[in-house]
């Protein structure tokens, strides 16, 4: 059975500059946004197998769609 409940997951699109941005430095910026889209990936498979439906919400800055 699915479904059981849900999990929303609230993150921030992968955009060099706009992510972990306390590693840039020791990581470039567009490394910094792949590990945060790989963290993100892994994180929704991890969820996906559960039986929880599993909701995305982006934070987006004002004027983004």
């Amino acid at each position: 059975m699915r479904e059981q409940g849900c999990v929303v997951v609230f993150s921030k699109p992968a955009v060099p500059g706009t992510v972990k941005t306390r590693l840039i430095g020791e990581l470039s910026a567009e490394q910094t946004a792949k590990l945060h889209q790989a963290f993100l990936d892994d994180l929704v498979a991890r969820l996906g197998a559960s039986d929880h439906a599993v909701w995305l919400a982006w934070a987006l800055a004002e004027g983004e769609e």
